[in-house]
């Protein structure tokens, strides 16, 4: 069975893949929390999720289980939702049956889209990924409206279609949780959070994975304790009180990096040398015909990326408008007048009458025609 622990930002997937746990799951509760300060209540979207994905992704070299709501709309929604988190560097997505906006399942109030329509979706979102190794999983919200006997249903339609796993909810005892893994043994997945304001009774991981369980995810195994830490730092911070901020026996700069920041620059000699050119950045050995072999006033190493840029284009002033800065010294251009707007050299040379370059330097020193 595969145990995959909450993810929402870079920290706790750079703590995540110092686990030994083989996949993280990035949760839509915590993401909407950590960047927004938000509920979990279908105000954030796909592109927020997406962003988010990336920055985690980039933390990380294990496989990502990513929540996905609603899908985010409709069957051209949800292709755009599984092809933008596959992209985005995914491994594995959920989406579920509630209506919209979707709330999280361990709240009152949800309601859920008839069959057919989830039926659809799935359909849809397992012929839009490019891979199949990029599992599609189906979860139900159904069981406090519906009622076991008919969430259990949804969950066959669901497998049908096209979901890789299927996966209910919001189960309140172990009864639910045991009948579902036993009618998919090892294609379906089950979400613990075991607190006291959420509805799964906690269930230790071996007693998953003998149910048949496929997967594990814990979305607040690192985000619920660290708000309690920062309730009791905080506190301790009122009262005057010595806090102890770093409780860990780590360094803060270990998961951070920092050991490979100082590695990298004893290697490369010292913090301000420059690192080694990027593969876009490829500067040639100064020599005939080389660009760096250029100088004197005015001369730009083509081979820098800015450098590169001005030569080319120089100066926009509109569209399809360009002054060319090749060779030009930057004491040469026209400077911003202290509140006045910037004016350019070719609209002051194509009108010096102007009525707004009258007074400007720049037209005073062009010659007259």
């Amino acid at each position: 069975m595969v145990v995959a622990p909450g993810v929402y930002d870079g920290i706790s997937a750079r703590m995540a893949e110092r686990s030994p746990f083989r996949a993280m799951y990035m949760s839509g509760y915590m993401v909407a929390a950590s960047r927004y300060g938000l509920p979990d209540a279908g105000i954030i979207g796909m592109n927020d999720m997406v962003d988010a994905l990336r920055t985690i992704r980039g933390c990380t070299t294990k496989p990502i289980i990513c929540d996905a709501d609603t899908g985010y709309g409709g069957l051209v929604n949800v292709q755009h939702t599984v092809r933008g988190y596959e992209s985005a560097g995914a491994s594995a997505l959920h989406i579920e049956d509630q209506e919209m906006p979707k709330k999280c399942g361990h709240t009152k109030g949800k309601r859920v889209v008839p069959v057919a329509d989830m039926v659809a979706k799935v359909e849809v979102a397992a012929s839009s990924r490019r891979s199949e190794e990029f599992l599609i999983i189906a979860r139900t919200d159904s069981l406090a409206s519906e009622g076991f006997e008919r969430a259990m249903a949804r969950l066959q339609a669901y497998r049908e279609a096209g979901a890789d796993i299927v996966f209910m909810d919001a189960p309140t005892t172990v009864e639910p949780m045991r009948a579902v893994a036993a009618a998919f043994p090892r294609q379906s997945m089950i979400n613990i959070v075991p607190y006291r304001h959420f509805m799964t009774p906690e269930v230790s991981v071996a007693a998953l994975a003998n149910m048949g369980f496929a997967i594990a995810i814990f979305p607040g195994v690192m985000s619920f304790p660290s708000i309690g830490s920062m309730e009791r730092s905080l506190a301790k911070l009122a009262n005057d009180e010595p806090a102890d901020f770093i409780s860990s026996q780590i360094s803060p700069h270990e998961p951070m990096g920092f050991p490979q920041v100082w590695a990298d620059e004893q290697r490369w000699g010292s913090a301000t040398a420059a690192p080694p050119p990027r593969p876009f950045d490829r500067r040639p050995t100064a020599g005939k015909g080389s660009a760096t072999a250029a100088s004197g006033p005015g001369s730009i190493d083509a081979f820098n990326m800015r450098g590169r840029i001005r030569d080319r284009v120089g100066i926009r002033i509109r569209p399809g408008q360009y002054i060319s800065l090749a060779g030009v010294e930057r004491g040469d251009l026209p400077q911003r007048q202290s509140g006045k707007p910037p004016k350019t050299w070719r609209h002051a040379q194509e009108c010096p009458a102007c009525p707004l370059h009258q007074n400007h330097p720049a037209a005073a020193s062009l010659p007259g025609e």
